[in-house]
């Protein structure tokens, strides 16, 4: 255990005014614990520092030292490597290897802005790794000889690239541990009856990973006539956590304990704040009273050591902890993924989306062709697939070991620039479906107490059960926790919620706020207001401020109803309290509670089969999946990001089964499901869409005059397919090479799929289509799917015919012949 002491001046009571200042300078007596990043300077080109020779075990190495990170390739010919990197150097430079069998010599030269480097190899059978590594920025070769291929005349030098898969080198000490921040003691002076005072700390190096801490401590209160309480409350980096009642009657000291959640400690400067103000007893008012410090006060924060992290760690990091500063998720599956592998991705999506406030998480699944070094560098990455589906490379870094036909093999740890990285591999796909879903099952928790394990055999998550579906949603489900308004002054805070139509709504829908404020606040002059959709709908003065909750319930009118996204937003007006204008801010404030909720019910109707309305269409029961062998580049992302949506807005547990497009039998095609897959692919199953290929394009066949044109390479297409009963069929037809820029997740979160079928753009734009009225169909044309498709009422109607016609010649010949 390390600890380190906070010096504080023992002084004689002071006003606020000259504790805020105190508590300022305090912040250059705090001890370091924190390793900032180094920031890239941009508008300004990477410079190389030096080149470095060296050897390594059974080979040499070559360092480039940066003074910040650059972009580089690697390519080669028979026996040289050449590297290309985007960073400046002053003149040529050149040397030589140590003693070593695979590399000789190397020279560089300045290019405008860039310098290219040529490695001499001493034979074509050598292997090259190279990587980066930050803090200082550098870019490492290493070299060493490889077994010569059969064909030795078409040798050439093997190239393995190791982006993010450095593992972070151990800093030594116990692993798993905490450290302890000790207050000196100090003796605050309520002048005018209020004090506050701010305690700042640093947290670790990025090495260390915080999951949480505490804050103790021990307190004594003095009242002018030894009659009176304080109300103290504690504030961490502007999040009240707790309010206690000190009382001068109580002889002694008193200790409370303080619990500091891990998502609001930050990498850097952190700050406590404590906010006292005296609560007389008897009418006795204006008591400065004192607050005093005592020994044995302690911060502690508890870390784990980024060479401990284990896969029980990695499953709870899906789930939304422990925190790190990005929220970037890759999954890597193999470029032609089977089922039972895209499934395993979309399980961790849908448990990474659905850890996170709506649209505060990013997730992704990318093949292994499409990541790149800055994806890599950038992104917490979990690499998925059967093992012969990754290069050799990517396995050693996890220290794969070849499981047994029924078992998969989980390795995971944080790299050099502390993101995490995962490996679930098995021979076969359904190893591979086997080991995500025990990754996910909580009664498995306490057994994924290890970095590397082998999971026999495999377990598979239940289904849902059959819970009736929610029809309220609460805030901390849309923003991940409390609202915290501070500061003196207005704020505001917009919340946009999906909901059905006005005539599907059905009684009592409301909104209902519950929130608390500061007791440095004027109750009587600060107000919380509520808008909907723009319109004033609620307003209540905060008054007297009590240890507890505050509620405001207001109905949601139907004139709100008509539009399919309601705008919640929060107004917070505050006003310090008198003698409390030049406290800090984050001692003035109002917090609404995650537990806040709106209510949204539905009517005992169905929606209108629209886009819009599928989070309501959908049903408590499975849906099944069916994607083609080769998912365009952001095809599984759209998928998670829309299947995440629809579990968040309508709360029903959705499941997912996938299977692969060429098992689409419309005859046996059951509950709801989503079809997935290149255009080509669709129309290749028989899928009816409202689009066709005409020629070398295809066209909108379906929908209003004015169609807009239908970009095959880089739109997607959405449709909404009906069959009989309670089911729905969504169609998503993507662009065969995917999207250019990643999914704009967004989209699927605001309501602008709309319409029977949707086009949408790369940039986010959408175009709706409304093919033909919502009500039911007579004749012979209906867009039904009951029975199969409506493809075979038109062949059934035809064959009817056929056999009228037929029916009728042989009656016209048979009375010929009676005739004669």
């Amino acid at each position: 255990m390390e600890k380190w002491y906070i010096p504080l001046n023992r002084q004689e009571p002071r006003s606020p005014t000259y504790s805020k200042k105190l508590a300022m300078a305090a912040c250059g007596l705090v001890v370091s614990l924190v390793l900032c990043d180094l920031a890239s300077t941009t508008g300004f080109a990477a410079s190389v520092l030096s080149f470095r020779a060296g050897l390594q075990p059974g080979g040499a190495r070559l360092v480039i030292d940066l003074d910040e990170p650059a972009e580089y390739t690697v390519t080669t010919d028979a026996s040289t490597i050449l590297l290309h990197i985007d960073a400046m150097s002053t003149a040529p430079a050149s040397g030589r290897f140590p003693d070593n069998t695979a590399a000789e010599a190397f020279t560089s030269k300045p290019a405008e802005g860039r310098t290219s480097l040529e490695v001499r190899l001493k034979s074509p059978s050598v292997t090259v790794r190279h990587f980066t590594v930050p803090m200082p920025d550098r870019v490492v070769l290493d070299l060493f000889p490889s077994p010569r291929s059969g064909g030795s005349g078409d040798a050439r030098p093997q190239v393995q690239a190791l982006h993010g898969l450095i593992p972070s080198q151990p800093i030594g000490g116990r692993g798993k541990g905490y450290r302890e921040l000790r207050l000196l003691p100090e003796v605050l002076l309520l002048e005018k009856g209020l004090a506050v005072k701010t305690f700042p700390f640093d947290l670790p190096d990025t090495k260390s990973i915080v999951g949480g801490g505490s804050f103790r401590p021990v307190l004594r209160f003095h009242g002018p006539l030894r009659q009176d309480r304080a109300r103290v409350t504690f504030i961490l980096n502007g999040v009240p956590l707790k309010e206690i009642v000190l009382d001068s009657t109580v002889a002694g000291k008193q200790v409370t304990d303080i619990d500091l959640p891990a998502s609001l400690l930050r990498p850097g400067k952190n700050e406590m704040t404590l906010a006292a103000i005296t609560d007389p007893k008897n009418g006795i008012k204006d008591g400065e009273g004192t607050l005093a410090f005592l020994d044995g006060s302690i911060l502690r924060l508890d870390y784990l050591d980024a060479s401990d992290f284990s896969l029980g760690d990695m499953a709870a990091f899906l789930e939304g902890g422990p925190p790190f500063p990005d929220r970037d998720l890759v999954v890597v599956i193999p470029d032609e993924p089977e089922p039972e592998e895209a499934q395993a991705a979309m399980e961790l999506l849908l448990q990474w989306n659905g850890g996170s406030p709506s649209g505060t998480a990013s997730g992704r699944v990318l093949s292994v062709r499409s990541v790149t070094p800055r994806i890599a560098d950038s992104s917490h990455m979990i690499y998925l697939g059967r093992s012969r589906s990754f290069p050799r490379s990517v396995l050693k870094a996890f220290h794969w070991e070849p499981p047994s036909q029924e078992s998969s093999f989980l390795s995971c740890f944080v790299n050099n620039y502390g993101r995490l990285r995962l490996l679930i591999t098995s021979e076969t796909a359904e190893g591979i479906l086997g080991g995500a879903t025990s990754l996910l099952d909580r009664g498995l928790r306490s057994s994924l107490n290890a970095r590397r394990m082998y999971v026999s055999p495999m377990k598979v998550l239940p289904k849902p059960g059959g819970g009736s579906r929610k029809d309220q949603v609460t805030f901390k489900d849309l923003t991940g926790g409390d609202l915290v308004f501070s500061g003196p002054g207005k704020s505001s805070r917009l919340i946009e919620i999906m909901v059905p139509p006005g005539d599907l709504v059905g009684s009592r829908a409301e909104v209902l706020l519950s929130f608390r404020s500061s007791p440095l606040i004027d109750g009587d002059r600060s107000t919380l207001t509520l808008f909907l959709n723009g319109t004033s709908v609620a307003s209540v003065n905060l008054g007297k401020s009590r240890i507890g909750k505050d509620q405001l319930t207001t109905r949601i009118s139907k004139v709100l109803h008509g539009a399919s996204v309601l705008a919640v937003e929060i107004e917070a007006y505050l006003v310090p309290f008198p003698g409390g204008e030049e406290v800090p801010g984050e001692a003035c404030w109002m917090m609404v509670d995650g537990s806040s909720h709106v209510r949204v019910p539905l009517a005992d109707k169905r929606p209108p089969a629209l886009l819009e309305y599928l989070p309501f269409l959908m049903g408590d029961r499975e849906v099944t999946l069916f994607i083609g062998p080769d998912p365009g580049d952001g095809l599984l992302s759209a998928l998670a990001a829309l299947l995440s949506e629809w579990r968040r807005i309508s709360g029903v547990d959705i499941k997912i089964t996938v299977k692969p497009l060429s098992a689409l039998r419309w005859d046996n095609l059951t509950g709801d499901a989503v079809i997935a897959g290149s255009l080509d692919e669709l129309f290749l199953q028989g899928v009816l869409l409202a689009a066709a290929r005409q020629g070398g394009e295809v066209v909108i066949t379906g929908g209003k005059k004015g169609d807009p044109a239908f970009d095959v390479d880089r739109d997607a297409f959405f449709q909404l397919l009906h069959r009989k009963g309670a089911s729905s069929v969504l169609v998503v037809g993507w662009p065969a090479e995917g999207f250019d820029e990643s999914f704009p997740g967004e989209i699927l979160r605001s309501g602008k799929l709309r319409g029977d079928a949707c086009v949408m753009s790369s940039k986010g734009e959408t175009t709706p289509l409304y093919i033909a009225p919502h009500k039911k169909r007579v004749g012979l044309f209906s867009s039904d799917l009951s029975g199969g498709s409506g493809g075979r009422v038109l062949l059934g109607a035809a064959a009817l015919g056929l056999s009228l016609a037929l029916l009728w010649v042989l009656v016209f010949l048979g009375r010929g012949r009676i005739g004669r």
